[in-house]
């Protein structure tokens, strides 16, 4: 597989495309993998579980914005 930003971001533009379609609480990890093209053992290395993914990212985009605007 790539480094790990490729496969994060593979994963993040994943959720997009099904988030775009469902609900995040309809919204299954499968979805996510196919969309994204990577397996499930790939997404576990990264992730505990949807909402994992879902914490780590807005945790990342507000430290990006803290950095940006103090």
């Amino acid at each position: 597989m790539g480094t790990k930003n490729d496969v994060e971001s593979k994963i993040t533009d994943g959720f997009d495309a099904v988030l775009k379609k469902n609900s995040f609480e309809k919204t299954k990890v499968t979805d996510v993998i196919k969309v994204a093209g990577i397996s499930h053992q790939t997404f576990y290395r990264y992730y505990v579980d949807k909402y994992d993914w879902a914490y780590k990212t807005t945790c990342a985009k507000f430290s990006a914005f803290e950095l940006i605007y103090g």
